[in-house]
């Protein structure tokens, strides 16, 4: 038998193979000292079962990667919104609680002056503007215009009013005057009004000339509560106003039907608001809610006719409802007065730079980390696959 010569030794190339494989395995780098060099098929196929166990346990890692990559970033997102949602309660719910308390504290003021009236319902302008003044309700109550009564009048008393009321010694009502005139029907006459000065033209106003005022009106008189009546321009002043009546009844007339009502029906004392004004005095000159916009309706409906105050009228709550993520529709109800505020978002509202970008760094991390798992994965299969070419080449060689 003739001795093959070296350069032919299979031994040899299988040996040359396996260190090929040593050195471009990582892994098995660290365990070659463990590896006998004599290397048999036996231990080939315990290599390629070697990397075929990584390639599985890559696998599993790279799912369980991008599962806990997107389970992070749901969970901090989730975590963010209930956040904003926290802030957006809080602060829907102080604007709320402010306007409720300030408009409690008005009806208590109107209130005061009924229980005047009612303990003098003869009382004379002076005695009338004396308590009116003492009470401090313009000088300490931003946002109120002025306090006046309204006082029911029919035709034929019509011409002797003016009469009696020009006789009043306050210079303001030397030309008192009914108007607008008409012939028929029963009047709704501006009476007493405190301050004066610049409010002339409210006396002897029939506010049942103003049709916006009508509705409001006569729902105070058959209910007997304390109403508002729509935004519009004060006359006095020409800036958008409302007013809140409480109706006044003759306690000698039974009136605990509406039909009694209506029959013991006096007049109206009531309070002039400057909207602007009043609202800039619950909520502060400096916005407390920068990320807030919301819009306060008279009634129910939601409309551009009932609207009585727009906290940022560059915006619309409205219509930002629509497309923010964070909106809600909430009733009050003061006395018998009902009123809707339209709460939303500003497309500003964030809780600050780093908590909006946290689910993205999140995101980020674990993509990184996943790629890094796919791009080793991949190395292993083309590691693979060259052992498999190498070997398969050394097979045929021999």
């Amino acid at each position: 038998m003739k001795k093959q010569g070296a350069g032919h030794c299979p031994r040899k190339k299988e040996q040359n193979l396996y260190i090929y494989i040593l050195t471009n395995c990582p892994y098995l780098f660290y365990c070659k000292k463990y590896i006998l060099l004599d290397t048999t098929s036996f231990m080939m196929k315990t290599i390629l079962s070697f990397y075929k166990n990584l390639l599985v346990m890559h696998v599993l890692i790279l799912l369980i990667a991008v599962g806990a990559t997107f389970a992070s970033w749901k969970i901090v997102t989730l975590t963010i919104h209930a956040e904003k949602q926290r802030v957006f309660n809080q602060e829907k719910d102080q604007a709320a609680q402010w306007l409720t308390e300030k408009f409690s504290l008005y009806y208590s003021v109107l209130r005061s002056f009924r229980a005047f009236w009612y303990s003098n319902p003869h009382v004379s302008q002076s005695q009338w503007e004396k308590f009116v003044k003492d009470s401090g309700v313009i000088s300490e109550y931003p946002g109120i215009s002025s306090v006046f009564m309204i006082k029911r009048v029919q035709q034929e008393g019509a011409r002797p009013l003016e009469q009696d009321m020009r006789r009043i010694s306050n210079p303001a009502y030397k030309k008192y005057t009914i108007h607008p005139v008409k012939k028929d029907a029963e009047y709704y006459l501006g009476f007493y009004i405190y301050p004066t000065e610049g409010r002339e033209t409210a006396l002897g106003l029939d506010h049942l000339s103003i049709q916006d005022r009508q509705e409001k009106l006569f729902q105070a008189r058959d209910t007997g509560n304390i109403m508002n009546t729509r935004e519009t321009l004060l006359l006095n002043t020409g800036r958008p106003g409302f007013f809140l009546v409480a109706p006044l009844y003759d306690n000698a007339v039974p009136h605990d039907t509406v039909d009694g009502r209506r029959k013991a029906f006096w007049g109206f004392s009531a309070i002039s608001f400057r909207s602007n004004e009043l609202f800039s005095s619950i909520y502060g000159n400096e916005d407390p809610f920068p990320f807030l916009d919301f819009e306060i309706y008279d009634g129910t409906q939601v409309t551009p006719e009932n609207l009585l105050y727009d906290h940022d009228r560059s915006l619309s709550a409205v219509t930002l409802s629509n497309a923010s993520k964070m909106t809600y529709q909430q009733e009050l109800k003061l006395d018998d007065n009902r009123w809707t505020i339209v709460f939303a978002t500003k497309p500003n509202f964030t809780l600050g730079k780093f908590q909006e970008i946290l689910p993205w760094i999140v995101l980020g991390i674990g993509g990184v980390f996943s790629a890094f798992v796919m791009f080793n994965l991949i190395q292993y299969v083309l590691q693979m696959k060259k052992i498999r070419q190498t070997k398969e080449k050394e097979v045929l060689k021999n």
